[in-house]
């Protein structure tokens, strides 16, 4: 069984258990990473430290090419009640000049899901989608460290 194969077969059948630490949750993090680097097509840095729940996951993304936009996300993992995680990408874009968020029209960030069948796993794009109770109206711009 290949990589990708293994961390549909985890996706698809993730419990409380497998996420029950922030360790835990770290090793379901690091195996989907490597779908969001060929999904997006550029290298992503990724926070050390993911917010852990009974519910599942969230941990920050960031872009680390900054030219000519910028970008952070968060990617998050949601225990189904059969079993297994749904698992999503919000993206917030920036100019890398001027600091500012960048919206397109009718979106205020971009959605991206992850898709399985416990054999393979397929990122979409949703695409623009508009923050209609403003809960990431004040996502900052990410400052390099």
């Amino acid at each position: 069984m290949n990589t990708r194969e293994k961390t549909a077969k985890l996706l698809s059948c993730a419990t409380a258990t497998d996420l029950q630490s922030r360790e835990a949750s770290r090793r379901v993090i690091e195996a989907i990473v490597p779908t969001i680097l060929e999904h997006l097509e550029e290298p992503v840095e990724v926070d050390a430290d993911p917010q852990v729940t009974e519910l599942g996951f969230s941990v920050w993304l960031f872009a680390e090419h900054r030219s000519p936009h910028v970008w952070s996300g968060v990617l998050s993992g949601l225990l189904r009640e059969e079993g297994g995680l749904n698992v999503g990408l919000v993206q917030f874009f920036f100019d890398a000049r001027t600091q500012s968020r960048v919206r397109a029209e009718g979106g205020d960030y971009v959605t991206h899901v992850l898709r399985g069948d416990g054999q393979e796993l397929r990122w979409k794009r949703v695409g623009w989608e508009p923050d209609v109770y403003g809960e990431w109206d004040d996502v900052p711009f990410p400052l390099e460290e």
